[in-house]
């Protein structure tokens, strides 16, 4: 029986449906409605589709084809899988989507090969599209990297917000919102197109690199009343159009080169890997398993780990750190001079002709601060280098010494000309969501999470912490523990005045539980503890559970985000190692596959200069967010989170996942001067563009947008440093050789 592991569906029916874009009309052909007639007649009795319930076989209604000929599909009363052509309708097109194994299992799925053939005596261009469907009132949709469940439209949107991003909604196309969104396969960290129901799991992936002379391929989800639907296409179109930045959405543009083209006689083949399983949202992780398994493609080779530290913990020390300041900078490139009214352009000129300015806000942690300092703890313990030691002291000491607020007896998140206030850099995007700035969680618990591993590495080294970091860390924590809402989430922000929180949506505060687990740990102290651990259990059912975390960064409004989910990794590890329990490390291995969902599982080919005419790699590295579509290092912080998992669990899988985020650390930063177009040797920026989707308007002196921004930011070196130096250290040789053919 076609598609054996679908028992429990009620019916299964074929039938053919073709359209054509809006401007070409439809056709009808009686003669392919008869033969299409007579094809279901043979299936049905052949394979037994129409099977259901214990009234036995009864024949239902069918859509008829649109124009001849046919393309095969299979469908029951609320699942269809459909092949379609958008194109000229007159060409003679024939396709088969045949069956050729699997059970639809996550590690067995339903393989069909797809053949179109164009056998007319004009060439066609046009999209195939593969879909499948489901009747259903509660969907969940997953494009990884792209889309979480909705991407929030279902909640109410401000329209405030400075970034916007797409959110699927049933209903007219009013951007940000539409019933449709369409991705390139480049633009997802895995190629699938997932949906979720009461049912299970529907998915489907294909192929993300087309083959040589065709376009690019898409995934698609869309959304009616009652009715939903997942896909992809050979050949692409932004549907119904691209946010190419979070600030303006464009419409689709019509280019030649998106299309699928086919000459007269021409054949087009391809498989698609059709997905149908029972199983809770949390199964998501299943299916990125398979699929990576399926389309894999290591990083390419980098420096050697211990080089690699070495370049990049003294280019923090001897070009970011600011000994008066008591904070590290971020250095960017000066641009050239650009026509009036546009935005700056960047000449790539040659080192000795390029200039830098420094920015010099300080702060606590996220992008600053202690997520600098303590790696460069960790380089310095490594590598037996003490004097690095000085400037990680001097920032810490810093903030424990300064940054407490006396109102509140919590810490300002940023320093500014000397001054410690909540007015960082990101103030204007938390105004825009409408809310006050306030103490904000994400950077509070997360310099405190450091503060205790700052503790930790400096007893590593055999020196002794100051008694102050303890006791500052103490104080906030004891003025934080009284906030939690009844479920056990922390505010995402807390009054700058009198300390109240607010804003209690959101995985911001899950950084708070993982520094009371980091310091509960240290010190014993059970009612931390306690509250880590209620924590836990409430963040994975609002956020986890649902493969989908929001409001962590403080410039993404509610885009479902890779930051949040860190802080409940780290929490995890630290409450499993503390009291080792099955169901949390089970719940730890789910909040990986949801962290995971946003790393790259394949290389994309990189469009547009000037990192098409660089070798890197995308393969490793995670995307920001749904909002902020950008390559950045920020999950190489978890790499010893991620190496604890593998031990408890001795899962495989896991391990090549940490070997591809490590080596892709290896080979993304400055490994010579000006090796990413700027900088110095041991730089690394956070911004890699790699889809023609870009945040920033950053131009090249001929006008044409960059995919890297020209800056140097030493939290994105120390991330990787954090990664290389903690417990993966005696396996740096292992994990930077290449195990799995060529690079």
């Amino acid at each position: 029986m076609i598609f054996q592991t679908l028992q429990n569906q009620r019916c299964w029916q074929a039938f053919v449906r073709s359209h054509t874009p809006p401007t070409a009309g439809f056709r009808s052909h009686p003669a392919a409605r008869d033969r299409l007639k007579n094809r279901i007649s043979e299936l049905a009795a052949r394979d037994h589709l129409f099977r259901y319930g214990k009234d036995g076989v009864r024949p239902r209604r069918f859509a008829l084809p649109m124009y001849s000929p046919p393309l095969r599909t299979f469908l029951d009363s609320r699942l269809r899988l459909e092949l379609r052509c958008c194109g000229d309708p007159a060409t003679a097109l024939t396709a088969e989507l045949a069956k050729a194994e699997g059970r639809g299992s996550a590690g067995d799925p339903v393989r069909f090969h797809l053949r179109v053939c164009n056998g007319g005596e004009a060439p066609w261009s046009g999209l195939i599209e593969v879909g499948l469907h489901r009747e259903t009132s509660s969907p969940r949709f997953f494009l990884p990297g792209v889309l979480y469940g909705t991407n929030r439209g279902d909640h109410p949107l401000a329209r405030s917000f400075h970034r916007h991003f797409p959110r699927l909604r049933p209903g007219p196309v009013e951007p940000p919102h539409a019933p449709r969104w369409s991705a390139r396969s480049d633009q997802l960290t895995h190629p699938l197109a997932a949906l979720h129901t009461a049912e299970g799991f529907l998915a489907l992936s294909t192929a993300p690199q087309p083959p040589p002379g065709h376009p690019a391929i898409g995934f698609w989800c869309a959304l009616e009343a009652g009715r939903a639907a997942i896909g992809c296409t050979f050949g692409h179109r932004d549907d119904p159009g691209l946010y190419r930045s979070p600030f303006a959405f464009e419409p689709p543009s019509e280019d030649p080169a998106s299309a699928l083209h086919l000459a007269p006689g021409e054949v087009f083949t391809g498989d698609v890997f059709v997905y149908c399983f029972g199983a809770e949202c949390i199964g998501l992780g299943r299916l990125l398993e398979d699929t990576y398994r399926r389309f894999h493609a290591p990083p390419r080779a980098g420096e050697p780990p211990k080089e690699a530290v070495e370049a990049m913990a003294a280019a923090i020390v001897e070009d970011a750190y600011e000994p008066e300041r008591k904070t590290f900078a971020l250095i960017w490139m000066n641009p050239v001079e650009a026509p009036p009214g546009e935005p700056p352009r960047y000449s790539l000129a040659p080192p000795e002709q390029t200039t830098y300015r420094r920015f010099h806000e300080g702060g606590i942690a996220w992008t600053n601060g202690l997520v600098i300092a303590v790696p460069l703890l960790q380089a310095a313990a490594r590598l037996g280098r003490p004097e690095w030691r000085i400037p990680a002291r001097a920032v810490i000491n810093d903030i424990v010494a300064h940054s407490l607020n006396p109102r509140t007896g919590l810490p300002y998140a940023a320093k500014i000309d000397g001054i410690w206030s909540n007015r960082g850099w990101w103030a204007r995007w938390i105004e825009s969501e409408g809310q006050p700035v306030g103490h904000p969680a994400y950077l509070v618990g997360q310099a405190l999470c450091y503060l205790a591993k700052a503790s930790e590495w400096e007893e590593r080294a055999g020196e002794t912490a100051p008694a102050a970091w303890d006791a500052f860390s103490a104080r906030v924590l004891e003025t934080i523990l009284p906030s939690p809402t009844h479920a056990g989430a922390f505010p995402r922000f807390w009054d700058e005045e009198t300390g109240s929180g607010y804003d209690d949506e959101g995985f911001a505060g899950c950084w708070v539980a993982a520094a009371l687990a980091a310091h509960g740990a240290r010190t014993g102290r059970k009612d931390w503890l306690m509250a880590a651990e209620r924590a836990e259990r409430h963040y994975f059912t609002s956020g986890v559970a649902r493969m989908e975390c929001v409001k962590t960064p403080l410039d993404v409004a509610d885009a479902a985000d890779a930051e949040g989910i860190l802080g409940y990794i780290r929490l995890n590890r630290l409450l499993d190692e503390h009291a080792p329990e099955p169901e949390r490390l089970q719940r730890l291995r789910h909040g990986l596959d949801y962290a995971l969902s946003f790393v790259f599982c394949h290389n994309v080919r990189v469009p547009g200069p000037p990192l098409d005419a660089h070798p890197w790699s995308s393969a490793g590295g995670s995307i920001t967010s749904v909002g902020n579509a950008v390559v950045h290092a920020m999950t190489n912080r978890i790499l010893d989170d991620i190496e604890y998992a593998r031990r408890r669990t001795n899962d495989p899988y896991l391990g090549e996942r940490l070997r591809d985020i490590y080596r892709w650390g290896l080979q993304t930063f400055n490994r010579h001067d000006h090796d990413f177009f700027f900088g110095k040797r041991g730089w690394a920026t956070e911004y890699f563009c790699q889809a023609g989707r870009y945040v920033l308007d950053i131009r090249l002196a001929d006008g044409q947008r960059s995919n890297v921004w020209f800056a140097y930011h030493p939290w994105a070196t120390a991330s990787l440093i954090e990664g290389i130096c903690g417990d993966l250290w005696e396996r740096r040789a292992d994990l930077a050789a290449d195990h799995r053919g060529s690079d």
